[in-house]
């Protein structure tokens, strides 16, 4: 959801904390060091610390110092970053004119702003960085100040690459538009980590040889397991069987973490006699248990034929793991199967003296596989009811998820009460929102169960 970074309406204190409050305030301290430079933020900071050591503050004592400490006003930006919500949504186009030796990048602001609380246009400078064939870099500082913006630059050569925000200090999610050749050069060349990953997920929409080609290259040659991870990623999104051809050559990368994606990227390949074959081989893994819980949980969504066998086999010699992920996989395995008999072995591991990890695990698949045979296991939702009254705080908060994924609206008055009687945070908090998911699922034929539900509490009380 959207809001401002200062908000002050919150239902519960707790509410403040989140990924506003986190990763979106570092993102903002992150453009504001770029904007007054490093050593200059440094000293602002050191002075912030001490100038209000063991003192309440507010947001606008730290634009004042800024704007004391730079001599510049820094109004602007607070105004549209932290009083103001979200951040510019842009479609960006690149292109090269070899008549008139001019780049052009034109960038137009996408955002919805009928919210009262976005702006309609976000101000802010942005760097474009031009590459030649030499390596030689030429940087210009665009100041975007309108809806749409387009801006011409003198490159004598046609650029190998454009690149928008090469450092990614601006918090915007742009979609940029320029030829393919870029995006490889891009992906095999980019100075960064970000700049390859936004590469590879750029030539993933193409789905053409030249662009798979240059990822499989991408996905055994590069030197960051991250940017790994993210390509086969995007190849497993193709689904195509050309980018299963990359994708099954990273099945021996030396980093686990790597592995772990393929063998995720994997369970888009449904009903897959190569992909059920790699996963296979994957879930075996001796290096590392993340691999083997990913392969596990894959073959479980490729849904092929053999899928629920090998797991119901799988799973009961598999061995100890840390935090049981290796089991954990089998069961996320066995639920994307969507065999009516995988309901009875779910089942099995909600029961209690199960190691709560798993029956954290368990509950919730148990209701998304119930949902789908609510006429033949109807009794999933009383197994769902007597959860939400666990002993164990995790699995009562994971039977709350699950009344949400199970989407029957006469589990309403039960997850209500929690909401109104409960005193730990987050257990008030995920019960109100699934309150609120239910109650936009709730239709007029269910309107009777829920008032039978709420007759039935009633007396309870």
């Amino acid at each position: 959801y959207r809001r401002p970074m200062v908000w002050n309406l919150w239902e519960r204190g707790t509410d403040m904390f989140g990924a506003h409050s986190y990763p979106g305030a570092a993102w903002r301290y992150y453009m504001l060091m770029h904007l007054v430079g490093e050593e200059k933020w440094w000293q602002i900071m050191g002075e912030w610390f001490t100038r209000f050591a063991h003192k309440s503050v507010y947001t606008h004592n730290m634009e004042e110092l800024f704007t004391e400490m730079t001599g510049e006003d820094y109004g602007w930006f607070f105004e549209q970053w932290v009083y103001k919500a979200g951040y510019p949504e842009c479609k960006i186009e690149c292109s090269y004119d070899d008549k008139h030796k001019h780049a052009l990048v034109k960038i137009e602001q996408t955002q919805k702003h009928d919210d009262e609380m976005t702006p309609e246009v976000f101000k802010f400078p942005l760097i474009v960085e031009f590459v030649n064939d030499k390596g030689e870099r030429t940087c210009y500082t665009m100041q975007v100040r309108e809806r749409i913006h387009s801006f011409y630059y003198p490159v004598d050569q046609k650029p190998v690459q454009i690149l928008i925000d090469p450092d990614y200090t601006v918090l915007l999610d742009a979609k940029i538009t320029k030829p393919e050749g870029m995006w490889i050069e891009q992906l095999h060349h980019g100075e960064n980590i970000i700049q390859r990953i936004k590469a590879a997920q750029a030539l993933g929409k193409k789905v053409n040889p030249k662009a798979l080609d240059a990822l499989g290259h991408a996905l055994t040659e590069d030197s960051f397991w991250g940017v790994q991870a993210k390509i086969a990623k995007v190849l497993g999104t193709t689904k195509r069987q050309s980018a299963l051809d990359q994708l099954l050559k990273g099945v021996n990368l030396d980093d686990s973490r790597a592995r772990t994606a393929v063998a995720i990227a994997l369970g888009q390949y449904h009903k897959d006699e190569r992909a059920l074959e790699a996963l296979q081989k994957l879930m075996k893994d001796e290096d590392s248990y993340y691999v083997a819980g990913a392969a596990a949980a894959s073959i479980g969504k490729i849904q092929h034929e053999k899928s629920l066998e090998v797991l119901k086999n799988g799973i009961k010699v598999a061995g100890d793991s840390w935090n049981e992920v290796v089991r954990k996989g089998f069961i996320d395995g066995i639920a994307a199967t969507e065999k009516e008999s995988a309901v009875k072995t779910l089942r099995e591991y909600v029961r209690v003296g199960v190691d709560d990890v798993l029956r954290r695990t368990a509950t919730v698949q148990l209701a998304k596989l119930g949902k789908k045979f609510k006429k033949k296991h109807s009794d999933v939702k009383e197994d769902i009811l007597k959860l939400l009254h666990d002993n164990s705080y995790r699995v009562r908060l994971a039977a709350i998820n699950a009344a949400k994924a199970y989407e029957d609206a006469s589990l309403l008055p039960a997850l209500q009460k929690i909401a109104e009687g409960e005193v730990e945070s987050t257990i008030v908090r995920s019960a109100r929102v699934a309150v609120r998911a239910l109650s936009k699922k709730k239709g007029s034929d269910e309107i009777d169960s829920v008032r039978k539900s709420v007759e039935e509490l009633e007396k309870e009380n």
